[in-house]
């Protein structure tokens, strides 16, 4: 180089043959290559990125949600049962014991009741018809009669009571005509006899 500077070495002659300098080329790239792809690492750049994309679709699982489960059906609470209805009371007859009165001949009214009660399920038909025609009827009657040395009753009549249906007083008559009682001594006795119905 002329004016004092540096000047560069003469190469030497095999450096200007054309085909060092394509051979040279070729080597510096494949050179070049080998460093790229070992800088890099082993997996393939498309195999990382499907490595990459992995966690995202575990995520993705992970936060879809769960099938419902069936409930199960709801079990049928057994239907109650209806409460019977309260039975009706029957309707009751009764003699009071307490208030037989006899006279006369010599009648124990033990004897007297014996008889009567015997004919008690007689009063208590005729009370029941009573009560279809009239349903609240209640009350007293007093019968009174005469028991012959036989031990039949005769002169059957109602003496008093609260009970106002003849017809129900009438068929009290002649349930007492059925009854039979011990003989009493001597003669004849009367004898009265109250009954009380109820419902």
């Amino acid at each position: 180089m002329k004016g004092g500077g540096f000047s560069l070495p003469a190469m030497p002659a095999f450096v200007h043959d054309r085909r060092v300098q394509v051979g040279g080329g070729l080597g510096i790239g494949l050179l070049v290559a080998v460093i790229f792809f070992s800088g890099s690492g082993d997996t393939p750049p498309a195999a990382a990125a499907s490595e990459v994309a992995t966690p995202s679709e575990d995520v993705a699982k992970s936060a879809a949600p769960e099938p419902a489960k069936k409930a199960a059906p709801a079990k049928k609470k057994p239907a109650a049962k209806p409460k019977p209805k309260p039975k009706a009371k029957a309707p009751s007859v009764a003699a009071v014991s307490g208030l037989v009165k006899v006279k006369g001949g010599k009648l124990p009214k033990a004897k007297v009741m014996q008889g009567v009660n015997k004919r008690l399920a007689g009063m208590k038909r005729c009370y029941r018809q009573a009560l279809k025609r009239k349903p609240a009827l209640s009350g007293r009657l007093v019968y009174s009669f005469t028991v012959k040395t036989n031990g039949r009753p005769t002169a059957i009549k109602k003496v008093r009571g609260t009970i106002k249906d003849k017809r129900m007083i009438n068929c009290g008559t002649g349930v007492l005509k059925q009854a039979r009682f011990a003989k009493p001594k001597k003669k004849a006795a009367r004898v009265t006899v109250p009954f009380v119905f109820k419902k």
